[in-house]
């Protein structure tokens, strides 16, 4: 394994991007887990893309379990409606 120079970014490698994508979303198979893993265990930059995009991801999940606020429904539909009146 060869060991990653830390450079401070939190950009990954530009090879691992689309598995670390995978490994987070629950969508990787037990190989690319295992690669992603073996990787990240000596690239500092891809563990830390891999800790933001997988707590992005949690903040996504409880954003779509809430319960969206009633009155901001409303004004949204009435700038929509607004807007198409405008419009006609």
């Amino acid at each position: 394994m060869r060991l990653h120079k830390d450079n401070g970014s939190d950009e990954p490698c530009k090879h691992m991007e689309g598995h670390l994508n995978r490994v987070a979303d629950g969508t990787a198979g037990p190989l690319r887990r295992w690669y992603v893993r073996a990787h990240m265990a000596g690239c500092p930059m891809c563990t830390r893309f891999f800790a933001s995009l997988k707590a992005m991801l949690g903040r996504l999940h409880k954003a779509k379990e809430a319960e969206p606020n009633e009155e901001a429904v409303h004004r949204i539909l009435a700038t929509y409606q607004a807007a198409t009146a405008a419009a006609d």
